[in-house]
């Protein structure tokens, strides 16, 4: 199994207890199967924050492997192999 840490900033912070969440997840889950483990976790409002009406990743959020962006059509093709940070974030100002 693969440690994640989870990275919650701005008001995506300001949603949850602790914005510093970790997880455990397999070789080869990507990206966007992590966030949406991580939204079915979650409480309605960070849910309904981080997935959209499909129930797939939001495209107003921006999202990061170890401090690298990651554009959002390749969050189904960017697998997590090693012990890493994810990191969620809005990409508006002030967010």
């Amino acid at each position: 199994m693969i440690s994640v840490r989870v990275q919650l900033k701005g008001f995506l912070a300001w949603l949850v207890q602790n914005p510093d969440i970790a997880m455990t997840v397999r070789p080869g889950t990507t990206l966007s199967d992590l966030i949406v483990r991580l939204a079915v976790s979650s409480d309605d409002r960070l849910r309904n924050t981080i997935l959209n009406a499909a129930g797939h990743p939001d495209r107003s959020l921006g999202y990061a492997l170890d401090r690298q962006a990651i554009a959002y059509p390749r969050l189904a093709h960017t697998t997590i192999e090693r012990d890493c940070r994810v990191t969620l974030f809005p990409l508006a100002a002030g967010g």
